[in-house]
Protein backbone atom coordinates (compact mmCIF):
# COMPACT_ATOMS: atom_id res chain seq x y z
CA UNK A 1 0.00 0.00 0.00
CA UNK A 2 1.58 4.01 -0.69
CA UNK A 3 0.20 6.33 1.04
CA UNK A 4 -1.31 9.54 -0.60
CA UNK A 5 -3.37 7.34 -2.76
CA UNK A 6 -5.90 6.97 -0.43
CA UNK A 7 -9.59 8.60 -2.00
CA UNK A 8 -11.31 7.98 1.14
CA UNK A 9 -9.57 10.37 3.50
CA UNK A 10 -10.92 14.06 2.60
CA UNK A 11 -12.56 15.96 0.41
CA UNK A 12 -11.77 18.60 -1.67
CA UNK A 13 -14.71 20.40 -1.06
CA UNK A 14 -15.19 21.81 2.74
CA UNK A 15 -18.59 19.91 4.28
CA UNK A 16 -20.98 23.24 5.37
CA UNK A 17 -23.74 22.87 6.64
CA UNK A 18 -26.83 25.17 5.27
CA UNK A 19 -27.12 28.32 7.21
CA UNK A 20 -30.81 28.88 8.79
CA UNK A 21 -32.54 31.89 7.93
CA UNK A 22 -34.85 33.03 10.95
CA UNK A 23 -37.43 35.38 10.84
CA UNK A 24 -35.36 38.22 12.70
CA UNK A 25 -32.49 37.90 10.03
CA UNK A 26 -34.89 37.86 7.20
CA UNK A 27 -36.35 41.20 8.89
CA UNK A 28 -32.84 42.45 9.26
CA UNK A 29 -31.55 41.13 5.68
CA UNK A 30 -34.66 42.94 4.07
CA UNK A 31 -34.29 46.75 5.97
CA UNK A 32 -30.61 46.26 4.65
CA UNK A 33 -32.06 46.13 1.10
CA UNK A 34 -34.22 49.05 1.45
CA UNK A 35 -31.65 51.12 3.29
CA UNK A 36 -29.22 50.02 0.09
CA UNK A 37 -31.96 50.95 -2.50
CA UNK A 38 -32.37 54.01 -0.71
CA UNK A 39 -28.81 55.10 -1.68
CA UNK A 40 -28.55 54.54 -4.85
CA UNK A 41 -26.76 50.91 -4.62
CA UNK A 42 -29.10 49.36 -6.59
CA UNK A 43 -29.24 50.15 -11.01
CA UNK A 44 -30.93 48.65 -12.92
CA UNK A 45 -32.44 46.18 -10.93
CA UNK A 46 -28.72 44.91 -10.02
CA UNK A 47 -27.33 45.61 -6.22
CA UNK A 48 -24.03 46.95 -6.82
CA UNK A 49 -20.90 45.64 -4.88
CA UNK A 50 -20.91 48.58 -2.65
CA UNK A 51 -24.33 46.99 -1.66
CA UNK A 52 -23.76 43.19 -1.28
CA UNK A 53 -21.00 44.54 1.19
CA UNK A 54 -22.52 46.55 3.26
CA UNK A 55 -25.79 43.91 3.78
CA UNK A 56 -22.87 41.59 4.23
CA UNK A 57 -21.60 43.99 7.04
CA UNK A 58 -24.72 45.00 8.69
CA UNK A 59 -25.67 41.00 8.89
CA UNK A 60 -22.38 39.78 10.19
CA UNK A 61 -22.37 42.47 12.99
CA UNK A 62 -25.15 41.34 14.57
CA UNK A 63 -25.53 37.39 13.78
CA UNK A 64 -21.91 36.35 13.45
CA UNK A 65 -19.32 35.77 10.45
CA UNK A 66 -21.09 32.98 8.85
CA UNK A 67 -22.96 35.14 6.50
CA UNK A 68 -21.41 35.70 2.90
CA UNK A 69 -22.40 37.34 -0.41
CA UNK A 70 -23.59 34.18 -1.52
CA UNK A 71 -25.97 33.44 1.32
CA UNK A 72 -27.20 36.75 0.50
CA UNK A 73 -27.61 36.05 -3.37
CA UNK A 74 -28.97 32.58 -2.53
CA UNK A 75 -31.60 34.29 0.53
CA UNK A 76 -32.81 36.93 -2.10
CA UNK A 77 -33.94 34.22 -4.67
CA UNK A 78 -36.06 32.42 -2.51
CA UNK A 79 -37.32 35.59 -0.97
CA UNK A 80 -38.27 36.34 -4.39
CA UNK A 81 -39.99 33.09 -4.97
CA UNK A 82 -42.37 33.03 -1.75
CA UNK A 83 -43.34 36.58 -3.18
CA UNK A 84 -44.38 35.05 -6.30
CA UNK A 85 -46.38 32.46 -4.66
CA UNK A 86 -48.14 35.27 -2.26
CA UNK A 87 -48.62 37.43 -5.05
CA UNK A 88 -49.91 34.89 -7.34
CA UNK A 89 -52.32 33.87 -4.74
CA UNK A 90 -53.85 36.97 -3.74
CA UNK A 91 -53.79 38.53 -7.13
CA UNK A 92 -56.73 36.36 -8.13
CA UNK A 93 -54.56 34.51 -10.28
CA UNK A 94 -54.77 31.17 -8.71
CA UNK A 95 -58.73 31.35 -8.66
CA UNK A 96 -58.13 32.36 -5.02
CA UNK A 97 -60.27 35.64 -4.12
CA UNK A 98 -62.45 37.27 -1.68
CA UNK A 99 -65.96 37.29 -2.69
CA UNK A 100 -68.19 39.42 -0.67
CA UNK A 101 -71.43 37.51 -0.84
CA UNK A 102 -70.10 34.47 0.96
Amino acid sequence: MTKGNDTTSSSTQPNRDNLHWSDEVDRMLLNAMTEEMDKGNRHDSVWTSEAYTNMVDVLTSNFGPIITKNNIKNRMKTLKGHFAEVYDLFHSLSGFAWNPMT
